[in-house]
């Protein structure tokens, strides 16, 4: 049985493996300091975002990364799923819908009135879990670097 849970200090290294996992899977290269930035704004308390890990038989097998948000068209904050991973060896078990379901469970506690992510259209097997969740909205998003 899966648990799932904030991540602590200690899950840095198993959750580096995990990052380069993701990385991989979406052929992307990050700098030093964004991978830092990232795992530091989400374990500290002060800032709204937060990394929930899923451990199995004490490995981390996954982890998630949620933001929360104001909104101008709500008066309560929204939960955005910014990143989900499940490793390879532990996908087709169920787990990516435990942790879908734990940060569902995460946003409502936090209060919030939505919860929302984005998917690479080609990406049909994650899609195909969220599908079973809510039909994507046709929005499409656009993307522009600054700097």
């Amino acid at each position: 049985m899966p648990s799932i849970r904030d991540a602590l200090p200690a899950d840095y290294s198993a959750w580096r493996m995990l990052w380069a996992g993701y990385l991989d899977f979406y052929q992307v290269q990050l700098e030093e300091e964004t991978t830092t930035n990232t795992w530091e704004t989400a374990i500290n308390p002060l800032v709204p975002r937060r990394i929930r890990v899923l451990e199995v038989d004490d490995e981390l097998a996954g982890f998630a990364l949620i933001q929360f948000q104001t909104s101008s068209w709500q008066v309560r904050p929204v939960c955005y799923l910014e990143d989900l991973f499940i490793s390879e060896s532990h996908r087709g078990k169920g787990l990516g819908r435990a942790m879908l379901d734990d940060l569902l469970g995460t946003a409502k506690e936090s209060g919030c009135s939505e919860f929302y992510w984005h998917a690479r259209r080609d990406n049909a097997h994650a899609r195909r879990l969220y599908d079973s969740y809510v039909r994507e909205d046709g929005n499409v998003r656009y993307r522009l670097p600054i700097g």
